[in-house]
């Protein structure tokens, strides 16, 4: 499926089929939750990984890298767009509720599937609740990398870098 979509939208757009397909494999990654493991070895029972993809896509800039990106991120962002409005309708009817009803109720949580242009803090809210995993969407990997010592000169960016 992952290379007819990435010969049919290359063709299309008339960009890098492969660009389209490896982001396209990084995107089913993050669709993939976090609880579903696989054992690289088949007698290791305790060596176990989810499926976490790390891409970026590398070119000049006529590339269509940002076109490919949004063109392979388009399902999970209407996942993600439907998730935003089922929070936004569960938390107005909670917040609709009495005071005494609320004290009563869990908060309800906004899960989401992605995450774009975040700070550190940021994402960690959005991973606190949604414990399948997201995908991470950055259009700028410069940008990205900058993100991770933006509030610190020099001591403490490692932190973010580590996270």
């Amino acid at each position: 499926m992952i290379e007819e979509f990435a010969f049919d939208r290359g063709r299309t757009m008339g960009c890098d089929m492969g660009g389209i397909a490896v982001g396209a494999l990084a995107v089913c990654a993050a669709a993939i939750t976090d609880t579903i493991k696989i054992k690289p070895k088949k007698f290791d029972t305790e060596w176990q990984e989810s499926a976490r993809l790390w891409v970026a896509l590398i070119g000049p800039v006529s590339a269509m890298k940002s076109p490919m990106l949004k063109a392979v991120a388009k399902p999970l962002q209407a996942i993600d767009n439907v998730l935003a409005r089922d929070y936004q309708r569960e938390m107005a009817a909670y917040n609709r509720l009495p005071k005494e009803e609320k004290q009563q109720r869990e908060k309800p949580r906004q899960k989401r599937v992605m995450a774009q242009d975040v700070t550190i803090e940021a994402t960690q809210d959005i991973m606190q609740d949604s414990p399948a995993g997201i995908l991470y969407y950055s259009d700028e990997l410069s940008g990205w990398f900058g993100s991770m010592d933006k509030y610190s000169g020099a001591r403490g960016s490692a932190k973010d870098r580590a996270f």
